[in-house]
């Protein structure tokens, strides 16, 4: 249980970081990044991510 923690903190950062790296794509108007990688990423734990990434980026 102590390294779920840090596994949720860890999945949760690097989905922020997918999600701000798809939007500064997404101005640049270059390759984006697939949804189906947010799904995956959300799936295993980056839904706060996600969520913080969709809102605040």
């Amino acid at each position: 249980m102590a390294s779920f923690i840090p596994y949720l903190i860890g999945v949760n950062a690097i989905t922020f970081l997918f999600m701000g790296l798809d939007k500064q794509k997404a101005k640049q108007q270059k390759y984006r990044i697939p949804e189906r990688t947010f799904w995956l990423l959300a799936l295993i734990g980056g839904s706060i991510g996600a969520w913080l990434g969709y809102e605040k980026l």
